[in-house]
């Protein structure tokens, strides 16, 4: 809070009063609160990666395996059409 009221004494000294720049570096603060990773984001950075590459790699295999099944459905029936296009099964 002392580096707000630091700023806030720096916008009035400027000539704008108190309570605008009160409010001015309120906001800056807030917006800076809101945008800047912590420590603690930073600490937890390569965990949380860790794991969106661990689910997206589930998800690439279950959509691989997918795309098999649905390869070996769509060879059988094309198997099964040129068998009967053949003359070989009705």
């Amino acid at each position: 809070m002392s580096e707000e009221l630091s700023l806030a004494n720096a916008i009035e000294e400027c000539g704008i009063e108190r309570d605008k720049a009160e409010r001015v570096a309120s906001v800056i603060f807030g917006a800076i609160r809101e945008n800047v990773a912590t420590k603690t984001d930073v600490a937890q950075a390569p965990q949380d990666v860790a794991t969106t590459l661990s689910t997206l790699r589930a998800d690439i295999e279950a959509l691989r395996a997918g795309m098999l099944h649905m390869e070996a459905r769509l060879n059988a029936r094309i198997e099964l059409r040129l068998l009967s296009r053949g003359g070989l099964i009705r």
